[in-house]
């Protein structure tokens, strides 16, 4: 059964946040869902002002 996506999205900040900048294919293997499915979810993160992306990377607003 598929994760509802604000719950995925949580799962997503928990990890940047924890970790700090995080490879979007490490995500998409840890969560796992596809790269594609991450990159859209970050994407939205981002328009939102909860995190940053990179080339590739999900970065958290402040480095921890």
């Amino acid at each position: 059964m598929r994760e509802p996506v604000e719950l995925r999205r949580q799962r997503i900040m928990s990890v940047v946040e924890s970790r700090g900048p995080v490879k979007v294919s490490a995500l998409a293997a840890e969560l796992d869902v596809s790269v594609v499915t991450v990159r859209r979810d970050v994407e939205e993160l981002t328009r939102a002002g909860r995190l940053r992306r990179g080339h590739g990377v999900a970065r958290p607003l402040r480095e921890p």
